[in-house]
C-alpha cells in the first residue's frame, strides 16, 4: 500500500494517509523497511477513499515513513 501523504495534526501527532485495499484494524502492525509500527488510531471521513493511520511510536514513524513509500500491513503486501 502506497503512502499518499503524511501530516502533523495538533493533538494527534503524525498521520499517514493511505488508500486501503483491505480491512485495517487498530493494533495491526505496519512495516516500512526495517521498522515496525503499531496502528494506534484510524481517521476516516465518509465518502473519501483515503484514511489516516496514527502509528506508534509516532515520532519515529514521522521520520521513517515518507510519501511514496510502500508499507505492509501485518506482513501482507497489499
Amino acid at each position: 500500500m502506497e503512502v499518499k501523504d503524511k501530516i502533523r495534526v495538533l493533538g494527534r501527532g503524525c498521520v499517514i494517509i493511505v488508500e486501503p485495499t483491505c480491512e485495517i484494524n487498530i493494533s495491526d502492525k505496519v512495516i516500512c523497511g526495517e521498522e515496525e509500527f503499531e496502528i494506534a488510531g484510524i481517521e476516516r471521513l465518509s465518502f473519501v477513499k483515503t484514511i489516516g493511520l496514527v502509528l506508534r511510536p509516532n515520532d519515529i514513524a514521522y521520520k521513517t515513513i515518507n510519501i511514496g513509500d510502500n508499507i505492509l500491513i501485518n506482513n501482507v503486501s497489499i
